[in-house]
């Protein structure tokens, strides 16, 4: 799906505490399993060597939510965030997933994003669709959203024209929104797939039985991805109104690259926003 841009935003620093019970909350992991699985991974590594390409592997990154009691009663739509922090003095080539001319910037495409100059059809794709889904992701509803939700998914970066929000070069951010007609109930307790990211391993060496030139450099850095928010919405006036969820359930970051040590999720900024300053984002 065509990448935009976020047009507004507030940074605040998250805690580097996780919390340890599971409850309501969001979840974030590797693999295609329910982020609570226990196949579900916490950290991913490649090997940047070309190997992955060639045989054609991708990287699945899948966030859900437990739904708090009370539940939405008529929830029709969804909007969440991620966000990414590279072990880098600025994000990497490998990072830049933005797509070309996204609305209100006039931009060339990331190294890893849609370029029409190029032909490259960028690197990542975020879906909700139950016939997307690869796998059974045991413990999830998955089907909450329908086949056919309408959204799309935005990945901002600080570029020249400048991007509100993101103050740091080292960072990203994934922004998505899903809706469906007629919104119906969730269940209190339950956990709902909200997303599935993929990031294929394109663009890492040009040779692999050469020294490396690499297409997009930064694959072998580490990188943080926090889980920040999900909002779920209600009609006007339905009663509980909007919900906004930012607290974690079992665990809503992941790393890249994962390295000892590593400070994730202290040191990436959560995100918070409105439905006015998401909405037009869909126009």
């Amino acid at each position: 799906m065509k990448k935009t841009l976020l047009l507004a935003g507030m940074l605040l620093a998250v805690s580097a505490a996780v919390a340890s019970a599971a409850g309501p909350g969001l979840n974030l992991g590797w693999g295609a399993f329910c982020p609570t699985n226990i196949g579900s991974m916490a950290g991913v590594t490649d090997p940047c060597d070309g190997s992955n390409q060639t045989a054609g592997l991708t990287n699945l990154l899948v966030g859900s939510v437990v739904v708090p009691t009370p539940p939405p009663t008529v929830c029709l739509a969804e909007d969440w965030f991620i966000d990414l922090q590279e072990a880098a003095p600025m994000l990497s080539d490998y990072w830049h997933l933005e797509d070309e001319n996204q609305p209100g910037q006039l931009n060339a495409g990331g190294c890893r994003g849609a370029q029409s100059a190029s032909g490259n059809i960028g690197s990542l794709i975020a879906q909700i669709a139950a016939p997307s889904f690869i796998g059974t992701y045991l413990g999830c509803v998955k089907t909450f959203w329908g086949n056919t939700p309408a959204g799309g998914v935005n990945y901002g970066v600080l570029i020249p024209d400048g991007y509100p929000g993101i103050v740091d070069p080292r960072r990203a951010r994934l922004i998505g929104h899903f809706a469906k007609s007629p919104g119906t109930a969730m269940t209190g307790g339950s956990q709902v797939l909200n997303f599935n990211v993929t990031l294929d391993n394109n663009h890492q060496i040009v040779d692999p039985l050469n020294p490396p030139a690499y297409v997009c450099a930064g694959c072998q850095d580490g990188v943080c991805l926090v889980y920040n928010q999900l909002i779920l919405y209600q009609p006007p006036g339905t009663p509980g109104g909007d919900y906004t969820i930012t607290n974690e359930s079992t665990r809503r970051w992941v790393t890249w690259q994962t390295v000892a040590g590593t400070d994730c999720p202290g040191p990436t900024p959560t995100h918070k926003a409105t439905w006015g300053q998401v909405k037009s984002l869909y126009r």
